[in-house]
């Protein structure tokens, strides 16, 4: 029975070994490495080592060669074994727990992986090029889940209705991977209540299973419209979503100092509810085929805060900002709206207290409608392409719109 540490790419390719990985480290067993002989251009990178048992561990600095990175592997033959670390960071492929392409649920080979690497800060655990099919649902720690690209490695849930992956812990990350809810119709592709977490160059299939988001984060246990407790710092990044739902396909709920940036969405509507000073770059939008009224683009709901959208492109519907008698947003700032359709859509307009729209380009056929129940005051348009305001607001409502450079519009 051998054991393996891992070693940066570079080093690796120049001592002419192959890699289980794509990027980062390759795996290296002890048949991989002579001290002695003919092999001191080898020994000469790796220095010490102790060989215990069947064991190999690292006992001394690698030189250059691995900085902090050398960690031992655990043996393919006995999977569920402990592995011995030797640096605060461990990496873990699903298939040293048994998961393969082939299976038709790797669930229990993929928890496996990810609670073992929950066991020290730093765990990562790595999901090779392939098809991975998952039978239920997966709970992640506070782990770093790393596939080896986007259109490379899939997780794809088989059970319809079934959530994929959720986590309520700190800093959860996952990268680099496709999450298929769709195939089978399975439920969210993602899900946490957490904070600090990452989610970046990630593509999401999502099916048409109601009550199911593609994306859902929720907000921490208790929050609620009367009682606003937030998740803080989450972060997405670069990532394509494709859903088949008629309703919120992305819901990024009770959030503040959150970032969502570089998105694509095919579907329903990204739903900002109840958030507290998060920001929304660079979003593509597109109407799903399905036929339903959730193809809104944006949707704020009162009371949300603080809010920045910075260059949201549409083909459909740019957004709604939610109406309430009881409640309404402040202080949302839309920059750069383009719709790319140059008639029958718009941008709704309700409840809100203080909206800045800017550098917008509304086509020579969309609208800008108010249907506030209480109030759209103040609103500021400026710099910005508009042929048409609609007023449908209840009587009584205080709509006060200011101008400037605003055309062929008059306000």
């Amino acid at each position: 029975m051998r054991s393996a540490v891992l070693v940066p790419v570079c080093y690796y390719q120049k001592l002419g070994m192959q890699s289980h990985r794509r990027s980062k480290y390759c795996v290296v067993n002890e048949k991989s490495i002579s001290l002695t002989g003919s092999h001191n251009r080898r020994s000469s990178m790796f220095e010490k080592f102790l060989i215990k048992g069947s064991r190999l561990l690292v006992v001394a600095t690698l030189a250059s060669a691995c900085g902090d990175h050398v960690k031992s592997q655990k043996s393919h033959t006995d999977a569920k074994s402990a592995a011995v670390p030797t640096s605060p960071t461990d990496t873990y492929l699903v298939t040293q727990f048994g998961a393969t392409t082939v299976s038709q649920n790797n669930r229990s080979a993929f928890q496996a992986a990810f609670d073992e690497a929950a066991i020290r800060p730093g765990g990562i655990v790595y999901v090779p090029p392939g098809t991975w099919k998952i039978a239920g649902h997966l709970q992640l720690p506070a782990i770093t889940l790393e596939g080896a690209g986007k259109l490379k490695s899939a997780i794809v849930e088989t059970v319809p209705a079934a959530d994929l992956l959720s986590t309520s812990k700190n800093g959860t990350v996952v990268e680099d991977l496709t999450l298929n809810t769709q195939t089978y119709d399975g439920g969210h592709a993602f899900g946490t209540i957490a904070s600090y977490t990452k989610l970046q160059q990630v593509d999401v299939l999502r099916g048409n299973q109601p009550g199911h988001c593609a994306f859902y984060y929720a907000g921490p246990s208790g929050a609620s419209r009367t009682n606003l407790i937030y998740s803080q710092g989450n972060v997405v990044n670069d990532v394509y979503i494709n859903d088949q739902i008629c309703d919120d396909g992305f819901s990024w709920s009770f959030k503040k100092n959150g970032t969502i940036s570089n998105a694509t969405q095919v579907g329903s509507r990204l739903a900002l509810y109840l958030d507290n000073t998060d920001t929304v770059t660079n979003y593509y939008y597109t109407p799903g085929s399905q036929k339903c009224d959730a193809h809104q683009g944006f949707g704020i709901t009162p009371p949300s805060e603080n809010i920045s959208i910075t260059n949201f492109q549409t083909d459909g519907n740019g957004g709604k900002i939610s109406s309430d008698s009881i409640a309404y947003s402040s202080n949302i700032h839309i920059t750069g709206l383009r719709f790319l359709s140059t008639s029958g859509f718009n941008m709704q307009v309700g409840g809100v207290r203080g909206l800045t729209i800017t550098d917008s380009n509304y086509g020579s056929g969309n609208s800008l409608v108010f249907d506030a129940s209480v109030r759209a005051d103040p609103v500021i348009l400026s710099n910005t392409t508009l042929s048409r305001i609609t007023y449908a607001s209840k009587p009584g409502a205080d709509i006060r719109v200011t101008c400037s450079g605003v055309a062929p519009v008059r306000c």
